[in-house]
């Protein structure tokens, strides 16, 4: 979107973001949510000023580049070689994103040497989970423990591929009613490196959203969110739906 001083009038710059692209979002949405997503689309703001009015669409079309591009990008060597580190995603313009949690998130689990600790309320992004499942069958001395919202668990999502996995133990939880989730974002490295935000492991969240995390090696802290995991995967309440057993 570009903003015209002198007209007083906004425009939207053209981009790569095709129909067909457009259309596999809508898909995608449609699969996270199991709504239409007409339901979610803003009705067109009309915006006033002294020229004319100009009707826009608010919905927001982000450029669109590669896995591999987004993972060049990040200057990863800087960020792990800190004690913690803010990251963030603008989905402006991905190629401009030296702190885009994702890269950091897989260049954890190939650190990993003993076991992986991931909590997510969603985890619907083929790419994200190929690296992280390919990663586990050529460990398999790695353990994932795993713990997912119970809608995720519910469809048949790219997670279920890890769950197969012979070194993956499972916790699927839901809230404490009909209206509520789990809904944590926290990944685990041998007890020793964490990231934490707002981020989901999703195709939105790598591409279209704004999200932030932050990342750390700070052991007292760790300490807390270990044992935090703890409670979250050993959970024997009511509202566990699967335990950590082998999940058929």
């Amino acid at each position: 979107r570009r903003f015209l001083d002198d007209k007083k009038e906004y425009l939207y710059e053209k981009n790569d973001y095709t129909d067909q692209k457009r259309s596999i979002d809508e898909l995608e949405l449609e699969g996270i949510v199991d709504e239409d997503p007409d339901f979610f689309r803003t009705p067109n703001i009309r915006l006033f000023s002294s020229s004319k009015t100009q009707e826009i669409r608010p919905r927001f079309e982000p450029i669109r580049i590669s896995d591999a591009e987004l993972m060049k990008n990040v200057a990863l060597p800087s960020i792990l070689n800190r004690e913690s580190c803010f990251l963030y995603i603008n989905p402006s313009d991905p190629r401009n994103a030296p702190y885009h949690p994702l890269p950091v998130i897989l260049s954890l689990v190939k650190l990993s040497k003993k076991v992986i600790k991931m909590v997510y309320y969603l985890m619907t992004d083929e790419s994200t989970i190929a690296v992280i499942y390919n990663y586990l069958k050529k460990g398999s001395d790695i353990e994932l423990q795993l713990v997912i919202n119970e809608t995720v668990y519910e469809r048949k999502e790219p997670v279920h591929d890890l769950c197969e996995l012979p070194n993956v133990k499972l916790t699927v939880l839901r809230g404490r009613d009909e209206h509520g989730i789990m809904h944590n974002k926290i990944l685990i490295v041998d007890d020793v490196f964490m990231v934490s935000g707002s981020n989901n492991l999703t195709h939105y969240a790598k591409y279209h959203n704004f999200e932030s995390c932050i990342y750390t090696r700070d052991q007292t802290l760790l300490k807390s969110v270990v044992d935090y995991f703890k409670n979250l995967f050993l959970e024997k309440k009511l509202w566990v739906v699967r335990d950590h057993k082998k999940v058929e």
